[in-house]
């Protein structure tokens, strides 16, 4: 009986030791499996730092090429501001000499309507517009001369023919063309 005793007893054992190898083998197999598990989920996570350390590096540097392009940017906004400036100068300065010549040309115009009015013509024209110095196309008689009238041109003019013989000639005669021509306009 004893034997018997001894003999369950060391069949129980052998059953809790092989109950128990099993426990452990499985607990192994657990411990690897979630060993196997922390170290997918280190690589993955040593995948996902290295991709986010990529994604980092590449977005700081596109953020130092825009700060760059921006930079850039504000040195061309400030020269074309400076250039802006010069030519709203040079412009108000280009109105005002025109401003300028303007009110030189209404002083001046006068003169320079006398200047432009005034044509020179062959004698022969002269001689056609008044028809050979027709004495019914005379309008006076003056000490300087006789004055006509005639077409020069498609334009009715009057012509002044001074006398060969006149003591003051042309230099009166001009100041008085230009009289005549300033009252006319």
């Amino acid at each position: 009986m004893q034997a018997t005793v001894l003999e369950k007893l060391y069949c129980d054992d052998l059953r809790q030791k092989k109950e128990l190898q099993e426990a452990l083998a499985k607990e192994k197999e657990s411990f690897e499996t979630f060993k196997n598990q922390q170290t997918e989920e280190r690589s993955a996570s040593s995948n996902c730092r290295t991709i986010l350390e990529g994604q980092i590096a590449t977005t700081n540097h596109m953020m130092q090429e825009l700060q760059d392009k921006i930079a850039s940017t504000e040195e061309l906004l400030e020269v074309c501001k400076k250039e802006r400036e010069e030519l709203q100068v040079c412009l108000e300065n280009a109105l005002k000499v025109n401003e300028e010549l303007l009110t030189s040309q209404h002083r001046e115009a006068p003169t320079s309507h006398r200047q432009q009015g005034l044509m020179e013509f062959s004698f022969s024209e002269i001689q056609e517009a008044t028809d050979n110095f027709d004495p019914s196309l005379k309008l006076e008689e003056g000490d300087y001369g006789s004055i006509y009238r005639g077409v020069l041109r498609h334009t009715p003019v009057t012509i002044k023919m001074l006398h060969p013989d006149s003591s003051q000639g042309p230099s009166r005669y001009h100041p008085e063309v230009f009289e005549n021509f300033r009252r006319a306009h």
